[in-house]
Order: structure tokens, then C-alpha cells, then sequence
């Protein structure tokens, strides 16, 4: 009838099961292992170089010497591939020639990059420190759904040009801006069994691609050729190419009806306006297109660590198909960055969802030296990948958490982007406790140190002397000069409270499996790829994976971080399967002080099992030599009645550092020659020389025993160790436990002991399996039902992350059953993670003031009655 009205479209709420597609997820790696320019010689002997100045070392005495620690750097990592496995496609990227080769189910593609129709070629593989910003590959964003990658000082023909690049599971795409503004760059296309030219306009040029799944996987262009009108970067990224940002996301949309992303404020509701397509709001928040993502800015409301930031967020599909939504919530001011957390919980029930959020940040910038250079500064990003099923909304509500989620400090696991610091361009993670300060950090390719754990710091302990430095610059006949002069504020007493926590010392690094083979040669890692599972805010998990570049080790280190209230603990697990046979001069499975980055000198170490001490050195560096070692402390096998533990215990002396650090071994399981070994004490521990600022540090290796440093495929290590940083005495510590200040009374290796014993917990599993006894994991049995009992001693003063695992859907809850049910986590105060192929994960933080006697735990999917 004409001029009747027209009925809106009914769109369905969709749950957040619907929206959560398990092939979403990117993995990269250096194929044959990290670029040599990447290597920093702080560690690295790059070229070789036996006898050289910088790599010379003591004669072995009395017949300690380990091995020749200058032998040759195995040749593999001169090829420099750089690869891509998504859910969907595999891509690898030849930094040579710059050529991407993708795989996929269906149609094959390639592309290179040009300009004025001349092919690219990548940088000289080359760590110059002069070079402004360093390594010219540099690494912007990774986590669990996109990686970002920009690349300077290609050449192209007589010109050079910068190359970015996004990859999605399921799409990729590629920008090159030529140095010189008026070239036109573009990217020679071989799509199936078609070439082609795709051309950009002066001074930019843009590559975009969607795999499309049915019947099969087909690429679809989503940038024709010729200029733009509008900037897929942001504004004024695109070189002198086209200046504003795009309103939307590169797409392939159909005319009509649009996807919608809103954004508001969800504590102020109605007083700021939806954010939707094309709203801008500048100086406040806007949102627009980041290549085939949506970008959301974001601010804070107030400068305040214990409030909270919460959005809620609404994704519109009104198509008659499943629309992938990739979303960068971006906030480019932070009111702190050090440790935040971010999670989306379910719109309208208000518990967590499950969905992970990848984490990026930078604080990084030597504006001194380089000026500003793309992507330095300070800066925070959550990432997002969800499938929004047709005519449907998806609700959520995005929570920031900075120092505090519910009443525990926060814990968060990001990717720290390098850009800005002089060290590496490369892969660099970061675990905070609270907002004010990191607690551990990891380099799964070892390009600084030749460590996997780096800095590692306390937490709950008395704030660090702060550097405070101004920039000198100046111009003279040699060009210019820069530099940094800086003076330590000393702090005066012991500040810090459980509001406002702060930076703590570095203790120094720690890694898994060390392995020198006959001639010298580290036995670097290749194909090293990243798995988060948790990010926070209750419990962090990440998973490194990768092959010893002789191909003898498939390599799996795992780490987890949970929030506390009296002293970090960092749960280490590795699993060391060998492929072939091989002998090495030196092999460790672990090493607590790491061989290149070890800030405390001199310690005395003590260590035990549960039965108590057996021994303590004091200031076991006092005869070491760098690579030999310990006359008094090698191959000793000592554990008798596990858990076995260590205390590495730092001197009084040394004032600046507030904590010790101990190593419990929770769990040690091996197969070697077809024998299986010894339950949780299969292992013998030494201790090596080496140096930090040019005095003597121990490194603590865990190894098999005498002679044994041969295995053969088929063998199989794996561990579960505790890495423990907890202060040195009572008046370094202003956190709340009255449980830990009892223990830092006793002496300093107790508190190690009594961890190890009072945490070694027995958990019996009437309905469900247990997947892991400390800290508890619990997968649900077939009915979606998990019944469990333990007991945690009355004065242990941590808390204890407890996980149900394996539940179908979002729901369910944990009650401790005393007659009826308490339940944990009331209010959403608990953590979701989607596991993809297991299904949902619950963690819950378990208090104090339920240890002391035996509980009985019940999970159930349907709520109890």
C-alpha cells in the first residue's frame, strides 16, 4: 500500500556461544629462527668468533670448564622467512625479495610489492644502534588475532619505500608509501592462475584480501587500482598519499543494509552519545576504519588507578550472512599502562564472556635520539575477532580494569611493542601485577639476552629509585648530538601501599632448555610460535612452542602469572619431546639466573625437599668463572621426599634489591631410553659462572645427572616448576597479608619450604578429571557436573586460583558446599576464557579465609537448587 509505514527489522539477541568461531586465531614465526640483524651482541657472538675480543673467557680450572662457548652460530637463521598460520590460511613472507606467499584451501595468491613498477626488496639484515629506530623490521601488534608488521628501508629500483602489513585469520592487508611522494606504488598480484598489476596513486598504493569459505576458499580483492580517497592507516599515515581516515572498514559489503558497531559509555550511560558509523567526536572518541578493522578510540573519564573504565558495546549485523567483526579498542593516552586488563562481559547477564581479548601496548620512545617514529609512545590496544551470526546483535560490555578487578589487584599478560627502545624491533611479553608495575617479562625468540624470562621483579615491596632524565641536543660541524642526562631520585624510606604500588628492581632472567652441541654452537630455537589462553584478570596463560635448530627438540614452554596479595608466583611448564638422536656438551632443562641477565650478586643458596634443608651456601659466586662450574655444586642430585625446592637468597648488602627468589619442583615426569624416571626427583642441579655488570652471578641449571647428556627420539621431559620472588625481610613489605609477615620472621629459605609443602595439595576427584593439582584445574565430566575436595593449611598466605574446565557454554557456577551451597565469584567476579577445542575455562580466586580445613567443591552447568 503505498505510504504505509515500513516495519523495522527484528533483529535476535545472539548469544555469545554463537559468535565465537575456534579457527579465529594468528600464529607467526621466524621459520628458520630469529634474524641475525635481531640479535643484540650482549649475548650474541654474531659471526662466530673463537678467540675473538668479545668472546674470550677463562681457561678451564681444575677441569670445570663446561664448554667452548664461542663456537659457530648454525647457519639456518640467514634466511630470513617470516611465517603466518591462521585458522584459515598459511602465509610466508621472504624478507629478501618481499614476497608473500599465502596457502589456503582453495585459490593460491602472492603478492610484491613496487614502486614506478619495480619490485621490492627488503632491508639489509643489519642491527645498526645509529639507525634511526633501530632494526628496520619491526614488529607493531601481535596476540591471538592480528598481527601487525612495518618495514622500512625496502628498495625499490632507485627508490625506498616503507611496507605495513595487517594479517587477520581470514584477511590480509598491505600498504607501501615510496620516501620519494610522487612515485606510485603498487603490487604485482598472481591470484589462481592470473597476474595482474594492482596500482595505488602518487605516494600510496593499498593491497586487501578476505578469504571466503563455502564450497571452497576463494580470495576476494577489496581494494580496486588507482587512488584513494581516504586513508586505511589513520589520518595522515598514508605518506603523501590520501590524508583523512576512512569512516568504515575496507570491505566487501553488499548495497543496503550495513554491519553497526555502538560504543558508549556504560557508567554514564545516556550522556554521551552512541557512537556509530561515521560519528566523529574529536578530542572525545570516535571510531573509523583500521585497514579491515574497526577502530575505537577511547578515553578515560578520570586519572583515578582504582576506578575502572566499563563501554558497553553493541554489534549490529542486519545481513542475511555471518559478518566477521574486527574490532581495535584503542586508548592512545592511558592513564596508566603498565599492567591493565581488559575482559567483555555478556551485556545482559553481566558475567564474563569467554571471548579473549588480545592485548598490544607501547610506552617506548627515544625522541632524544630519533625524534618520534611511527607507532612509539605511549599507547594501549584490546583486540577483538567475533562472528556475529545473520540479523542479529551481539552485547557486550567492555571492561578496563587497572589496579584493581573486584577486590584483587589486577593481573594482565600483553605483547609490549618494542618501537622506541634501542634494543630489538621484535617480540617482547609482559605480565603486570596492578597498573604500576610489570612483574615478569618474556622474549620467546631470546634476541636481547638469550633468555626467555628476562626482567622479573617483585611485588607488594618497597618502590624503586626513579632515573629522572632530560634530553641535551645539540648541532655541531659533526652533525647532530644528542644525549641523556639523568640524576636517580633516591627514595626516601620504603614507599609504596597496596592503592599506589610501584616499580620494583629487576632480579634478573631465568629459561628453560639450554642446549650446546659438541662444537659450541647455541642451539637456537626456529619456528617459534605464541598461544595466549589467558590474559587476565585473574590468571594469565601463554604457551611458546618451537624446534632446536639441529631439529633434535620440539620445545613447548608454557607460563602462567595469577593475582596474589602477598609475593608473585609464576607457575613454569615445559615439555621436551626429542626427535632424534643427539649429544650435547651442555644440556639444562631450566635455569634460574640466566647465563646473560642476572642483576643479584653474589647470593647464598639453600636448598631441600619436604623433609626441610639439606644445605645452604653462602655466596656460591665467590670461586665461579664464567662457563665453568661450581667446584662444590655440580650434578647434585639431592631430593629425596618431594616437592624439591631451592632458595637463592640475596644478600643484605645488596640493598637496592627487596626480594629473594625460590623454585619449587611441583612436578617432574620423563621417559629416556624407553625407562620412565623418577617421579618428581628424576633431575640433578649445578650451578655455572656468569657475569652482570662485570661481577661474578651464579646461573642454577636443572640436568639429568653426571654424563648424561645424550638422548635419544622417543625421550620426553616435562615439568611443572614454581617461580617464586617474595621479600627479603618484613619492613620491605606493605601488603595486606598478616600469613606472610608471620613466615618473613622465620629464615629466609622457609618461606620457600613451606610454600613447596603447604601448596603441594591433594585434590580427590569424585565427578570430573583433575588436569593438574597445583594450582587446581578441574575439567567437568560428560554432564557438564565437577565434585572435588582439598585442603589448603590455615597459615599458607597466598591465594589459590582455582579452574573448572571444559563447560560447554558460558554458564554454570562453583559453590563450596557446607550445608548449601557458597558460591565463589558472585557478581561476575571471576574470569571466562573460550578455549578453542575444550570449551570454556572458570577461574576463581580462592581467599585466605576458606584455607584450614578440607572443602568440597561443586560445579554444576545448571544452577543448584
Amino acid at each position: 500500500m503505498a505510504g504505509a509505514a515500513v516495519r523495522p527489522q527484528v533483529l535476535r539477541q545472539a548469544p555469545f556461544e554463537e559468535a565465537l568461531d575456534p579457527r579465529a586465531f594468528v600464529q607467526s614465526s621466524w621459520l628458520y629462527g630469529p634474524p641475525r640483524g635481531e640479535l643484540h651482541p650482549w649475548a650474541w657472538d654474531l659471526w662466530r668468533a673463537n678467540g675473538s675480543v668479545d668472546c674470550s673467557f677463562p681457561k678451564s680450572r681444575q677441569g670445570r670448564k663446561i664448554y667452548e662457548p664461542c663456537g659457530p652460530m648454525p647457519r639456518s637463521n640467514l634466511r630470513r622467512i617470516l611465517a603466518f598460520f591462521t585458522g584459515y590460511l598459511n602465509l610466508t613472507l621472504d624478507i629478501d625479495t618481499l614476497m608473500f606467499q599465502f596457502q589456503s584451501p582453495g585459490e593460491q595468491l602472492a603478492l610484491r610489492p613496487t614502486v614506478q613498477g619495480q619490485p621490492c626488496r627488503g632491508p639489509w639484515d643489519v642491527h645498526d644502534f645509529n639507525f634511526h629506530g633501530g632494526y628496520p623490521l619491526r614488529l607493531v601488534r601481535a596476540g591471538r588475532y592480528l598481527h601487525q608488521w612495518l618495514i622500512l628501508n625496502a628498495t625499490c629500483g632507485n627508490s625506498t619505500a616503507t611496507l605495513e602489513f595487517r594479517v587477520w585469520p581470514q584477511s590480509v592487508d598491505l600498504h607501501i608509501i615510496p620516501e620519494d611522494g610522487a612515485s606510485v606504488p603498487g603490487f604485482q598480484e598472481e591470484l589462481g592462475h592470473a597476474t595482474s598489476t594492482v596500482m595505488g596513486g602518487p605516494g600510496y598504493g593499498a593491497a586487501a584480501y578476505c578469504l571466503r569459505c563455502q564450497d571452497a576458499c576463494l580470495w576476494k580483492r577489496l581494494i580496486a587500482s588507482g587512488p584513494r580517497g581516504c586513508c586505511p592507516l589513520g589520518e595522515g599515515l598514508c605518506g603523501s598519499g590520501p590524508k583523512p581516515a576512512c569512516s568504515v572498514p575496507l570491505n566487501d559489503w553488499n548495497a543496503g543494509s550495513v554491519p553497526r558497531l555502538t560504543v558508549r559509555d556504560a557508567a554514564e550511560g545516556p550522556l554521551w552519545p552512541a557512537l556509530s558509523t561515521g560519528s566523529l567526536f574529536p578530542g572525545k572518541r570516535h571510531i573509523w576504519g583500521d585497514g579491515q578493522a574497526w577502530r575505537v578510540e577511547l578515553s578515560s573519564r578520570n586519572e583515578s588507578i582504582v576506578q575502572n573504565d566499563g563501554y558497553e558495546v553493541i554489534l549490529t549485523n542486519p545481513t542475511v550472512e555471518s559478518i566477521d567483526f574486527r574490532v581495535i579498542f584503542h586508548i592512545a593516552a592511558p592513564k596508566k599502562i603498565t599492567g591493565v586488563a581488559a575482559a567483555l562481559h555478556n551485556g545482559t547477564t553481566k558475567r564474563p564472556s569467554g571471548l579473549h581479548l588480545q592485548i598490544s601496548k607501547n610506552w617506548h620512545d627515544n625522541e632524544c635520539f630519533w625524534d618520534r617514529i611511527r607507532y612509539d609512545g605511549e599507547w594501549y590496544s584490546a583486540v577483538v575477532h567475533v562472528r556475529v551470526p545473520p540479523r542479529s546483535r551481539l552485547k557486550g560490555e567492555l571492561l578496563v580494569a587497572y589496579q584493581f578487578f573486584g577486590k584483587l589487584h589486577t593481573v594482565s599478560h600483553a605483547q609490549l611493542c618494542l618501537i622506541g627502545w634501542v634494543g630489538s624491533n621484535g617480540l617482547w611479553e609482559e605480565v603486570g601485577l596492578g597498573t604500576e608495575g610489570e612483574s615478569i617479562t618474556f622474549e620467546p625468540n631470546l634476541q636481547q639476552r638469550r633468555n626467555l624470562v628476562l626482567d622479573t621483579r617483585p611485588f607488594l615491596v618497597c618502590k624503586m629509585d626513579e632515573p629522572k632524565c632530560t634530553c641535551q641536543k645539540e648541532v655541531n660541524a659533526s652533525g647532530r648530538f644528542a644525549q641523556h642526562l639523568c640524576h636517580v631520585d633516591k627514595v626516601d624510606g620504603c614507599v609504596g601501599d597496596v592503592n599506589v604500588t610501584g616499580w620494583t628492581e629487576n632480579h634478573g632472567g631465568s629459561d628453560f632448555l639450554t642446549a650446546v652441541d659438541p662444537g659450541g654452537s647455541f642451539q637456537y630455537l626456529t619456528n617459534v610460535t605464541v598461544t595466549h589462553t589467558s590474559n587476565g584478570p585473574r590468571l594469565t596463560n601463554a604457551t611458546y612452542t618451537g624446534v632446536t635448530v639441529d631439529g633434535a627438540i620440539r620445545v613447548e614452554r608454557t607460563v602462567s602469572t595469577w593475582a596474589t596479595e602477598d609475593f608473585p608466583r609464576h607457575l613454569h611448564s615445559f615439555r621436551y619431546e626429542v626427535l632424534k638422536n643427539v649429544t650435547y656438551r651442555r644440556l639444562a632443562f631450566y635455569l634460574l639466573g640466566g647465563d646473560w641477565y642476572n642483576n643479584v650478586l653474589s647470593p647464598s643458596l639453600a636448598f631441600g625437599d619436604s623433609k626441610g634443608l639439606q644445605h645452604h651456601v653462602s655466596n656460591i659466586s665467590a670461586s665461579l668463572e664464567q662457563f665453568e662450574y661450581s667446584k662444590d655444586l655440580k650434578n647434585v642430585k639431592f631430593c629425596q621426599e618431594p616437592p624439591c625446592w631451592f632458595a637463592l637468597l640475596t644478600q643484605t648488602t645488596q640493598a637496592d634489591r627487596y626480594a629473594h627468589r625460590g623454585l619449587v619442583v611441583r612436578r617432574w615426569r620423563g621417559r629416556m631410553g624407553g625407562e620412565e624416571l623418577p617421579e618428581d626427583r628424576g633431575f640433578a642441579f649445578s650451578v655455572i659462572g656468569s657475569r652482570q655488570w662485570g661481577e661474578a652471578t651464579p646461573t642454577l641449571g636443572l640436568e639429568l645427572g653426571p654424563g648424561k647428556k645424550s638422548l635419544e627420539a622417543g625421550d620426553v621431559i616435562s615439568a611443572d616448576l614454581e617461580l617464586l620472588l617474595y621479600p627479603k625481610t618484613e619492613e620491605v613489605y606493605y601488603g595486606p597479608s598478616m600469613r606472610l609477615r608471620n613466615w618473613l620472621s622465620m629464615e629466609p629459605w622457609e618461606v620457600v619450604q613451606r610454600a613447596a609443602v603447604e601448596a603441594q595439595l591433594k585434590v580427590q576427584v569424585v565427578e570430573g578429571v583433575l588436569q593438574r593439582s597445583y594450582p587446581p584445574r578441574v575439567a567437568v565430566s560428560a554432564e557438564g557436573r565437577a565434585e572435588f575436595r582439598f585442603h589448603v593449611p590455615e597459615g599458607y598466605p597466598g591465594l589459590m586460583p582455582l579452574t573448572i574446565a571444559g563447560i560447554s557454554n558460558g554458564g554454570g557456577r562453583l559453590c563450596i558446599w557446607d550445608d548449601g551451597c557458597k558460591e565463589l565469584g558472585e557478581g561476575g567476579e571471576f574470569q571466562t576464557d573460550y578455549i578453542p577445542g575444550e570449551g570454556f575455562a572458570h577461574t576463581f580466586s580462592l581467599m585466605p579465609a576458606e584455607f584450614g580445613s578440607e572443602r568440597l567443591f561443586i560445579f554444576e552447568e545448571v544452577c543448584l537448587t
